[in-house]
């Protein structure tokens, strides 16, 4: 949303609105998605603390890559 503020081709409000929107369909499917990952794209098995952190860390690094690169 900042870059469509950013740019002017949003006001500030609209993008807002638009947010809210997105943020409500997406907790009103949010569990549809769960169940979907649960009954066999991912196998409980091969989840670990490890894999978690992993994940974790990856994340933390390419958001702090990102921020910092602009």
């Amino acid at each position: 949303m900042a870059a469509s503020i950013g740019s002017r081709a949003l006001s500030p409000r609209k993008a807002i609105i638009i947010a809210v929107i997105s943020n409500m369909a997406g907790a009103a499917t949010g569990t549809a998605v769960a169940m979907t990952i649960g009954k066999g794209i991912l196998v409980p098995e091969a989840i670990s603390n490890l894999t978690v952190m992993a994940a974790l860390a990856s994340v933390i690094t390419w958001g702090s890559i990102a921020t910092y690169l602009g």
